[in-house]
């Protein structure tokens, strides 16, 4: 019976297959037939080249890793003889490659990443014992061809690839084994984006050429069509494409709403490590605290799960006694640090007996985290202690490392991690900002990236758009966390004043001075908390009458970054009022719908950004009927003088491409378009300062005409006749 099922579900696998098979077939058939318009080389190049970028830099398993920069043409050259290939015949990417295993052997294994397909070749594993050439084993040459590539899909270290001949067909499968699930994997990425963008459709019809020509970009020629007009025709042409796709990413760019809502959304993240920390780092034993706060922090930093503990209360409501200050993955830990190793590990024993137990049953002590600097005292100590029978439930000469833990920071640093303003309690904050922003600035790109797309543009935009996006949600956030934490320590290290030491001569970190803002924040709180409004219902509500200081500065703060940027682009006037005021209102809405979202889905982060994405978009669509965004505007303005200026120079189809990617299609153009605002006279600028500089930077490039070079060219000439 187990048989009959298992050739049932095997012959229903084949007749999957073929389905898909015959429904790949049947599609890239019609496509091949539809397909007219010709892509260039450059565009090949652009969308295999971002597919691959990022795997030489991160891959380890091979000797060598070339890009385009820096090609070793001689070495490749070699590679693809094996192929019956050569670098005349391709253009190689990235070059991975590994040394032979045998000294006596002058060839290289690994992959190249072409424009027309993958060579790889991979020696055979047998050939390690084998020292002779003659007696060597022949490797593993495959290559991937992109023509006519319809699948890709990765089975652990091999590829399994199929292609399409439709002129005759003929299809070919293949079952490619490459010995490295991450080099597979990074096959299959680049073979999809092949596949995607229809590149193995275009080579295997011709349809890759080096320029566009006329024919090529299917522009149909009038009746009175001059040959000197050719050029102008397909610059118009060539020149509409770019803008239509500059105007879509100069739309993607507007990312206000998601930002104010990744910012929004990471805001109950903040809260609960401002519960964490409290206003404890303030207090006499604010160090101990701050040690706490550094270790929980770069611990959570590594990936591991972390829970403080310290405020944990019991049934009667009371914070437990002997119990653990901080969990790490289930490790049970207390945070001791004092002056020295031993009074460090003296503070858990009572009488000569351990007082912080496992909460397991087993009776064993809890780890005790030290300082970094009282690591190896500690282990003695706590060692003399194991061998005298203090610790409970252990064997004398028990090793003491499982015991004893080094906290990330020295017993110096934990007193400045308490006050703002030092090293250590910036890079702690920042940290710890960083880690609650990271699940909002993945799920904000992932958005912005489809709203990008929905917009139309493409892919490659829209990816470096989210990123974008990411990135600042990312920073602001981080930045948010950091200020706030900042400027509510009661402290401020005051460098300028030296160091502070016990009487003994034991360093406790940076004098200090108070700061006043902690002070204000403090007071304006109370009065908050004891005003009419925030003991009313309405203030309880809202949470008026348990607002701390910490709040408010965190409230003050998170406009001022979120806000700020546009506030100082008006006061410089590279953007108009009118655009602050939508750029605001959009944030505003993007935060508000944050709030909503969250409630609606209770997802975390999740409902957030999608709310703030839906609010923001909403108050745009409304807003974008009353206000025109000033990059529009300017772009308009700068697409007027571009037809102008190139129209009237008789530029070579490569040097029309250089200007455009100089002007309108330029990486930092958002920046250029701000600075044309900035200067009021926008035309001006944009042929002055914009299209003529670029114009005479090309021309400049020029081969120089000289006379010289004129008599020599008759020379030339009569010689021949």
């Amino acid at each position: 019976m187990v048989g009959i099922l298992l050739l049932a579900a095997a012959i229903l696998c084949v007749f999957a297959i073929c389905f898909r098979l015959q429904s790949l077939h049947t599609k890239y058939l019609h496509e091949f037939e539809d397909s007219n318009l010709f892509i260039t080389n450059d565009y090949v190049d652009e969308i295999i080249e971002q597919q691959i970028d990022s795997y030489g830099d991160s891959s380890h398993e091979f000797n060598y890793c070339y890009n385009r920069k820096n090609m070793p043409f001689g070495r490749v050259m070699s590679f693809l003889n094996f192929f019956g290939r050569s670098i005349y015949d391709e253009e190689p990417y990235l070059f991975l490659c590994k040394r032979s295993s045998r000294d006596n052997e002058f060839r290289e294994y690994g992959c190249v990443f072409a424009r027309t397909g993958i060579y790889i070749s991979v020696e055979n594993p047998n050939n390690k014992d084998r020292k002779e050439k003659e007696d060597s084993l022949p490797p593993q040459n495959k290559h991937i061809d992109f023509s006519g590539l319809v699948a890709a899909h990765r089975i652990g270290n091999s590829i399994w690839t199929v292609n399409f001949r439709p002129n005759h067909h003929f299809e070919s499968y293949k079952l490619i084994s490459i010995g490295s699930a991450s080099v597979a994997a990074a096959i299959e990425k680049c073979c999809s984006s092949v596949i995607e963008n229809q590149i193995g459709l275009k080579l295997q019809k011709g349809q890759v050429v080096e320029v566009l020509d006329q024919e090529d970009i299917e522009r149909p020629v009038p009746e009175n069509y001059e040959e000197k007009n050719k050029f102008d025709d397909r610059s118009k042409k060539y020149f509409d494409d770019v803008t239509r796709q500059k105007e879509k990413t100069l739309k993607a760019h507007d990312n206000h709403a998601e930002q104010a809502a990744g910012v929004q959304a990471v805001q109950p993240k903040f809260a609960a490590f401002f519960g964490e920390v409290k206003n404890l780092m303030n207090g006499a034993r604010g160090h101990g605290y701050a040690a706490e706060y550094g270790n929980n922090t770069f611990d959570r930093m590594h990936g591991r799960q972390v829970e403080s503990a310290a405020q944990n209360l019991n049934e009667h409501g009371r914070q437990v006694k002997h119990g653990a200050d901080r969990l790490v993955n289930n490790v049970e830990i207390q945070t001791k640090y004092y002056k020295t190793a031993s009074e460090t590990i003296g503070a858990a024993f009572e009488k000569k007996h351990a007082i912080y137990l496992r909460s397991d049953g087993s009776g064993k002590m809890m780890q005790i985290e030290v300082p970094r600097d009282q690591y190896q005292d500690a282990l003695k100590a706590m060692q003399k202690r194991i061998d005298s029978g203090q610790v409970p439930n252990v064997a004398k000469g028990e090793d003491a490392h499982d015991y004893v833990r080094r906290g990330f920071f020295a017993y110096e640093q934990s007193f400045n991690i308490a006050r703002s303003g030092t090293i250590e309690s910036l890079s702690v904050d920042a940290v710890a900002g960083a880690v609650c922003c990271v699940q909002a600035t993945g799920i904000s790109a992932v958005i912005v990236y489809a709203h990008a797309r929905w917009s139309g543009a493409s892919r490659v935009d829209a990816l470096k758009n989210s990123l974008s996006a990411g990135l600042l949600v990312m920073g602001k956030g981080t930045l948010i966390y950091t200020l706030t934490m900042q400027l509510s320590r009661k402290e401020i290290a005051n460098i300028l004043a030296g160091k502070v030491f016990t009487a003994d001569g034991i360093s406790q970190g940076d004098s200090a001075i108070a700061n006043p803002i902690y002070s204000i924040s403090e007071n304006m709180a109370t009065n908050i908390k004891n005003s009419v409004i925030g003991q009313s219902a309405f203030g309880q509500k809202f949470g008026l009458d348990k607002i701390g200081g910490r709040q408010l500065i965190g409230g003050a703060v998170t406009v001022a970054v979120v806000f700020g940027p546009d506030i100082f682009r008006a006061l410089e006037r590279k953007i108009s009022v009118k655009q602050l005021a939508k750029n605001s209102a959009i944030g505003a809405a993007g935060i508000a719908g944050a709030a909503i979202g969250q409630a609606a889905i209770p997802i975390p982060v999740v409902g957030a950004m999608i709310g703030g994405a839906v609010g923001g978009v909403a108050t745009k669509g409304i807003l974008d009927h009353f206000v025109e965004d000033d990059s529009k505007e300017m772009f308009r303005i700068l697409k007027g003088e571009f037809i102008d200026q190139t129209m009237q120079t008789g530029l070579s189809q490569e040097e029309f491409k250089e200007v455009v990617d100089m002007t309108v299609a330029a990486k930092k153009l958002p920046k250029v378009l701000q600075k044309m605002f900035q200067s009021k006279n926008y035309r001006n600028y944009a042929r002055d300062q914009i299209m003529i500089p670029a114009i005479e930077t090309v021309l400049q490039n020029r081969n120089k005409i000289t006379v010289d070079g004129y008599n020599q060219a008759l020379l030339e000439l009569a010689t021949e006749q």
